[in-house]
């Protein structure tokens, strides 16, 4: 909640925050955290997508295209969007 503050502070008043190097170092990490916590995310719906593929591959259940779609949108959405997603 308050980096969703500090972020929007610093997108309508960018020059607020530049007195405050502490406050600028925080939200680096956060956006740092953010990003390596959306790029696990991608890693583990691709690994979902994988097995879903291997382990229906031999049976005729298949996966149905629109199990793919949907998790294909989550990784496009993942890997296309902004550095905060907390909405």
């Amino acid at each position: 909640m308050m980096y969703d503050f500090l972020d929007q502070l610093r997108t309508f008043e960018p020059p607020s925050l530049d007195p405050f190097q502490n406050i600028k170092d925080f939200m680096e990490r956060i956006e740092v955290l953010i990003m390596v916590i959306m790029m696990i995310m991608v890693m583990m719906m691709m690994m979902i997508m994988m097995m879903m593929m291997i382990t229906t591959s031999h049976t005729s259940e298949k996966m149905n295209y629109s199990q793919f779609c949907l998790l294909y949108m989550f990784y496009f959405r993942i890997q296309h969007s902004p550095a905060c997603i907390c909405a």
